[in-house]
């Protein structure tokens, strides 16, 4: 039986945590990783994101004329967050979709806005309730993630790490 694949909004740092921690092909099993195009040309450097898009790890989502003047609106409410990551929220926004993101200041704004925003630590966790991986396969991509410089928050990811290499979800 296939899996539903979950659909979610992603902004850059968690298609590059993923890829660090060389999980990106799992996730892309269990999830729809819906990126914007500005994000996949602009910010996905390494990994390169037409080239994601073309092995069909993530797919490029492109906003009409009318979808910009909103996120530019955005914009003047919530200055903080980077241009990019606002089209990001507004793609989980309309859509209905989780928004996928490690930037703090875009996860109180996606609060603020009513979307749900979850993490790559959250992802980590799907794919082990999912059965694409198991506890230990976790913690190696989070360590892996860790050595190649993501920031998350320490107690949480110190917590998961200690589970996972006991064989235990977090």
């Amino acid at each position: 039986m296939a899996l539903k694949r979950l659909p979610c909004a992603t902004d850059a740092n968690v298609v590059i945590d993923l890829y660090h921690g060389r999980v990106l092909a799992h996730a892309a099993r269990g999830f729809r990783l819906l990126v914007p195009d500005v994000i996949v040309v602009e910010e996905l450097r390494t990994p390169r994101g037409p080239e994601l898009v073309h092995q069909g790890l993530i797919e490029a989502v492109t906003f009409t004329g009318e979808e910009l003047l909103a996120i530019l609106n955005l914009r003047g409410k919530y200055p903080g967050p980077s241009l990019a990551d606002l089209f990001a929220l507004h793609l989980a926004h309309t859509q209905g979709l989780v928004l996928l993101t490690g930037d703090g200041l875009l996860r109180k704004v996606a609060r603020r806005e009513g979307v749900e925003a979850r993490g790559v630590l959250w992802v980590l966790e799907q794919l082990i309730a999912m059965g694409l991986l198991l506890p230990h396969e976790a913690a190696v991509s989070l360590e892996h993630m860790l050595k190649a410089g993501a920031r998350l928050p320490e107690r949480a990811w110190r917590l998961r790490l200690r589970a996972w290499r006991g064989g235990q979800t977090a």
